[in-house]
């Protein structure tokens, strides 16, 4: 059970109920912006490196290493190019904001100087150069972030490829008088390039070729400055990656806060039959963070040998992807509120789907309101509450985050209806394919391959806390797994979770998947009670409720890598397991089953599993804003009822029903479809 309001629980206990639904669409999927790129005027264009920052005025400056010379330009894209300095083609530059002196920062490599030069009217002047620490050799790539609230600096820089990556920090204004080796070269083969943010800690995107296989990689990775120890390097986490004999190799990398999310940008290269090379753009989910699993890699329209600078202008609400000679922006607008204009909302949630559909209605007959703003793909959140507070104050439970599938208008008696229909992650799950195979490292536990298949898809994935917690061989089991190139999400974890005893359900916070693991003794202890009941403030009031008997697997086989275990179902009296019903036979197959102690868990695992997820009944009752799957619920009955006087059952099923009156009838009611658990 989600955690309530008390005065909220009593209202939605009460015989007299006042409903609260809102309804806000984002430009976001899943908590993560939509870069919707709008192709802007751009001139002068040249393949060439090149970087981007907007300061807080809202002006944007552009550099690039033009063959050679160090160019800036200044109210871009539509201003003019100027030389700033004379250094090698190709040698590192990066730009950055400091908004404490209200001063962009040029970095940039000159030999082996590195050497900073400042700009305080937005990139029209620029100050001579200072040379902040000359190397024994060439500068290679360059990477520079502020941390917004003091000014302090740290520039990055590499000696050529070689696996030499510097930090060089300021601290109130003085920068230190060396540079200093960071310590993960012994995981890199060469390096190709870097960039930087600052959010808490320093997080790079690097790219380059890992150590003895000489695979080619983007990683992120995160040094120390106030959440790690200061100056201390975190792991080298995958963003990309690809084999040295594929042909693939990424280079040129920039990165931005765009909604306090990392986002990275990377040029991609392939030399095979139909050579290209691309920049592409990806971000971790939400919650994930830097350190986590990022999502699968997107294209952008930009073809080059050079990357694509990205940055936040978030003096005017937008990205910006600025290409050696194409410029896009990509704005991103406030959430719309349409609480006033939802007139009816279904929604009904399961194990593995979310289907939503949500009624707006509009006075008049002209376009489709808000075509811009909600649209398939963007963020459907609805909160679902009680006017309970003080003085009659929205209060809530469930916030359902969905994703917006299709948008469709009706018009009836002069008036525009707007029909929205969503989904949740079992169905974004389904529609993600993989780009390429990928088999999980040995020693990845399953709650890790889990994770990192969810993220490419975009999800956040939790782990439910006390009781619900996963089990402990959800972080333990090191299963063997591959996922196929075009072989979906879904698929991928159904495959990973059969053998297992830990479920999955939908996270009310972030919209992603939540890992969690019950078992059968939870139903001596219910988590919300209902009663047929005419008393005020007593408990639930229940509308209906219907048991049923099903079929369900009675006989499961797991076949292992070179053996195979069976479990079968035992007759019970309280189970619903019927002796005389035909024989009910499934088969998973575990490459992990590799001994006859994993095989016979596994196969009692799976078995559990399937006859856990078996419909027994329904119950109906005035919408309970605070339900989440498999919680366990207690009903009580009238002794006249012609079944049992009470009935515990675990919620496997959850729809809600909301109609605002006159028209048909207000309502507002919750349905749970019960299972034994």
């Amino acid at each position: 059970m989600l955690t309530l309001a008390a005065s909220l629980l009593d209202h939605q206990q009460a015989l007299r109920r006042r409903p609260s639904v809102l309804a806000t669409v984002t430009q976001k999927r899943y908590g993560v912006p939509i870069l919707l790129l709008e192709a802007q005027t751009y001139t002068n264009g040249v393949d060439c490196p090149i970087d981007g920052v907007a300061d807080a005025s809202g002006a944007v400056v552009l550099a690039r290493n033009n063959a050679g010379a160090l160019e800036t330009m200044n109210a871009a894209p539509g201003g003019s190019w100027s030389n700033r300095d004379t250094v090698t083609a190709g040698q590192g530059f990066a730009l950055a904001y400091d908004p404490v002196a209200d001063a962009i920062l040029l970095v940039y490599g000159d030999g082996n100087d590195l050497k900073l030069r400042t700009s305080s009217d937005h990139g029209a002047t620029w100050s001579a150069s200072t040379t902040l620490v000359t190397e024994a050799s060439a500068i290679g790539s360059v990477a520079l972030a502020l941390r917004a609230s003091n000014g302090n600096a740290c520039a990055f820089y590499t000696l050529g490829t070689s696996t030499t990556l510097k930090r060089l920090r300021r601290t109130a204004g003085a920068w230190a008088g060396s540079g200093t080796n960071w310590t993960r070269s012994g995981s890199v083969a060469t390096l190709t390039g870097l960039a930087a943010v600052h959010s808490g800690d320093f997080y790079l995107a690097i790219t380059g070729t890992e150590v003895t296989t000489l695979n080619p990689r983007v990683w992120s990775v995160a040094m120390g400055d106030t959440i790690l120890p200061s100056n201390a390097w975190s792991t080298l986490v995958n963003v990309q990656e690809s084999d040295a004999a594929s042909g693939l190799s990424f280079a040129h990398p920039h990165a931005a806060l765009i909604s306090s999310i990392m986002f990275a940008t990377f040029q991609q290269a392939e030399t095979g039959n139909v050579p290209t090379s691309r920049v592409f753009v990806t971000s971790p989910p939400e919650s994930a963070g830097p350190l986590g699993f990022w999502r699968e890699p997107q294209p952008t329209p930009i073809l080059t040998a050079h990357g694509a600078a990205i940055f936040d202008d978030a003096t005017n609400s937008r990205a910006v992807l600025a290409g050696p000679d194409a410029y896009y922006h990509a704005p991103h607008p406030a959430a719309l509120d349409l609480s006033d204009q939802l007139v009816a909302l279904s929604w009904r949630l399961t194990p593995s789907s979310l289907k939503v559909r949500a009624e707006l209605a509009f006075d008049g007959t002209g376009s489709l309101p808000f075509a811009d703003t909600v649209r398939p793909g963007f963020d459907l959140s609805i909160q679902h509450g009680y006017l309970s507070g003080a003085a009659g104050a929205g209060e809530y439970g469930q916030l359902l985050r969905c994703s917006i599938s299709r948008v469709s208008q009706a018009f009836e008696s002069g008036k525009l209806r707007l029909i929205v229909e969503a989904d949740g992650p079992w169905e974004a799950l389904a529609r993600f394919k993989a780009a390429s195979t990928w088999t999980a490292p040995a020693s990845t536990t399953r709650g890790a391959i889990f994770s990192r298949i969810a993220a490419r898809a975009g999800l956040n994935v939790s782990a439910a806390a006390g009781s619900r917690a996963p089990s402990a061989a959800w972080t333990a089991d090191t299963p063997a797994f591959a996922i196929a190139a075009g072989e979906t999400g879904r698929t991928a974890l159904e495959r990973l979770l059969a053998p297992s005893v830990d479920f999955v359900r939908l996270d009310f916070n972030t919209g992603g998947l939540q890992i969690c693991s019950f078992a059968v003794a939870d139903l001596a202890s219910p988590d919300y009670t209902y009663a047929f009941t005419t008393t005020p403030g007593f408990e639930h009031p229940l509308l209906t409720l219907t048991r049923t008997e099903a079929h369900a697997v009675s006989r499961l086989r797991v076949q292992g890598p070179d053996r195979y275990a069976e479990a079968f179902a035992a007759y019970s009296g309280d189970d619903f397991y019927n002796p005389g019903d035909e024989p009910a036979f499934e088969l998973v197959r575990d490459l992990a089953a590799s001994d006859n102690t994993k095989a016979t868990n596994a196969a009692e695992r799976a078995l559990r599993r399937a006859r856990a997820l078996v419909a027994t009944g329904e119950l109906t009752a005035p919408a309970n804003v605070g339900h989440e799957l498999f919680d366990t619920v207690l009903a009580l009955l009238t002794p006249s009822a012609a079944i049992d006087a009470s009935v515990t059952a675990r919620v496997l099923g959850i729809d809600l029903d909301y109609r605002r009156g006159p028209a048909g009838g207000p309502a507002y009611t919750t349905t749970l479809t019960l299972g034994r658990g």
